[in-house]
């Protein structure tokens, strides 16, 4: 193909045989010199690189193993001292399909968990592999990473969202490693084992990618090794398309609310509940609060966070949307894999952010919570229900239906912020009346103080203490300039205790008139569920206080823990004691 490969060196993780053997080979015979990572195929791995030496070829043989740190950072530096560094990686973190069926029945919990658990570690393996060989790269100034990803996330497939989740993470992965390192000479792209080359699968790969799979496999077949291993070789060459060339609207956090701007905006926002909505829905929340605290009181303490504060408005939400509820530990999961996707950006774009295992794990997750959002919208669309799901996917703006990924977008908007910040604020509303015990009698004798309380617990211990945001146009702020396209954080937590606007903000005033705070922000971004979060805190409150008489304590051992986001202002757990 003259590629312009020749004396390239490429480290091929997994090239003992089947398509990593092939990629080895392909590679090769482009004139590169090719290091063959195999885990415990050794004897395999041998024979490559005879059949690569055997046609002229230069290869040499290393082990790594994608689930040891150690293993992968001792093959990288084998390669380096053998040739000076790797300017190719090829790293798959695919299962094949066979794989779990021959470790046990797909239906056994036990088989899909190991499943689940191997998908993981090779995702973090390419993570750690990726941040092994991008200083070598750079020194160089040309790299290319292909990350082979899974293919067998067809509809139906046991562990569909396992697989779905570990091609997302390496999706994002990807993009981020181009659009940071691309000035540096480095391209990153990703490819599924066995691509069919059909209209339904364009979106999923760059054009240039796409035409050489359709000129080379006859519509509607799989590639083979060899096929695969050409189009490899050609991400991997100096002519290889940028990952971001490959269109992205198959991706729902590109068509979520919180990055969008008007006029698309404002028409999704008006298909919302509205706070007369949330006031409706009053009597089942009260009756939500009252089971849950039925089931916790009995032990003489409770967990506000687990037995109260989180599963209350996850339940509201879950009831909302029409989803089963007995999957509350994936929402919780899968809430807080979105929280953590806004926390683990860093404004300076690093690699090593985007390819820390920690954040991989994170797309991993909301991957797995887009495709089952998908599937319930798919099934709304089929067999309309009376939910919030059903009455968005019939729902029209300007005449046009709402697109898949913004249906899964709204959805898991709802059902990830529409109950992390209600649980933050009725966990901390506990925290401030265990700062000021008087105030719990006081409520507790004249009630009507209680939304007063709320809105003070928002603006003295607002859960939102901060978010990120784009400059559209450069403008001047309190005489600081900022331009145009910069990242901004507004710090709704120190706008909450400005003294110029809060008479001694440092007090706790369940009676504070004006208390014009920004607990929910402000603007058209302000926060889509303010009215749903009143409610929830209002009545949570107030339940609290009628079951859970007398002096309220928060035991100081063992200490509070803060929950790991810095936007964010909450702990994971709250254990409470009451003398009645």
């Amino acid at each position: 193909m003259d590629l312009g490969l020749q004396d390239k060196v490429a480290l091929v993780t997994g090239a003992s045989g089947g398509i990593g053997g092939a990629i080895a080979r392909t590679l090769a015979g482009e004139g590169a010199r090719v290091a063959i990572g195999y885990h415990e195929q050794k004897d395999s791995a041998e024979r490559v690189q005879q059949e690569i030496e055997g046609c002229g070829g230069t290869a040499l043989v290393v082990r790594q193993d994608l689930t040891e740190p150690a293993s992968i950072a001792e093959a990288v530096a084998a390669v380096h001292e053998k040739w000076g560094g790797p300017d190719i990686l090829v790293t798959s973190a695919w299962i094949h399909p066979e794989w779990p069926r021959q470790q046990g029945p797909v239906t056994d919990p036990s088989s899909m968990e190991m499943w689940q658990q191997q998908l993981r570690a090779n995702v973090e393996g390419t993570a750690q592999a990726v941040h092994e060989v991008v200083p070598h790269m750079k020194e160089k100034g040309f790299g290319r990473i292909v990350l082979i990803s899974s293919g067998a996330a067809e509809d139906g497939q046991p562990g569909r969202e396992a697989y779905a989740g570990a091609k997302a993470a390496l999706q994002g992965l990807s993009r981020s490693l181009s659009r940071g390192l691309g000035g540096a000479g480095i391209l990153s792209n990703v490819v599924m084992p066995g691509f069919v080359a059909t209209e339904r699968n364009r979106r999923f790969v760059p054009p240039q990618v796409f035409e050489r799979f359709a000129s080379t496999t006859p519509t509607g077949r799989r590639a083979t090794e060899d096929e695969m291993a050409r189009v490899v070789a050609f991400l991997a060459s100096p002519g290889a398309p940028p990952e971001q060339a490959a269109p992205v609207d198959d991706d729902p956090r590109l068509s979520t609310m919180f990055t969008m701007d008007p006029p698309r905006h404002r028409q999704l926002r008006s298909l919302a509940f509205t706070p007369a909505t949330a006031e409706r829905l009053a009597p089942r929340i009260e009756e939500i609060a009252s089971d849950l605290l039925d089931a916790a009181t009995p032990r003489g303490e409770v967990d506000v966070v687990a037995d109260l504060a989180y599963p209350l408005p996850v339940t509201v939400i879950a009831e909302l949307l029409g989803v089963p509820i007995d999957r509350r530990d994936d929402f919780r999961r899968w809430a807080d894999a979105a929280i953590a996707a806004i926390g683990g950006r860093e404004a300076d774009g690093t690699v090593r952010a985007a390819a820390d295992p920690a954040q991989v794990e994170v797309a991993r997750n909301l991957e797995e919570m887009y495709a089952y959002l998908g599937e319930i919208v798919e099934e709304r669309r089929r067999a309309p229900k009376d939910d919030l799901v059903s009455d968005l996917v019939a729902a029209e703006v300007d005449g046009q239906h709402l697109t898949t990924n913004e249906l899964i977008a709204f959805c898991g908007l709802l059902l990830s912020a529409g109950h992390n910040t209600t649980a933050q604020l009725i966990s901390n509303a506990v925290l401030c009346l265990d700062e000021h015990p008087e105030v719990v009698e006081r409520l507790r004798s004249s009630p009507e103080l209680i939304p007063g309380a709320i809105e003070e617990v928002l603006r003295y211990a607002s859960p939102l203490q901060a978010f990120m945001r784009f400059t559209r146009k450069a403008t001047t702020i309190a005489g600081q300039q900022v331009e145009a396209g910069q990242t901004v954080f507004p710090w709704m937590g120190s706008a909450n205790r400005d003294e110029t606007e809060f008479p001694d903000p440092d007090r706790f005033d369940i009676e504070r008139q004006p208390n014009r705070h920004v607990g929910f922000g402000r603007g058209i971004h302000s926060c889509l569920g303010a009215g749903l979060a009143r409610t929830e805190g209002r009545i949570a409150l107030t339940t609290m206080l009628q079951r859970l008489p007398g002096r309220w304590e928060v035991p100081d051992d063992p200490p509070l823990e803060r929950i790991p986001w810095f936007f964010m202002f909450g702990v994971k757990r709250l254990p409470l004691r009451w003398t009645g």
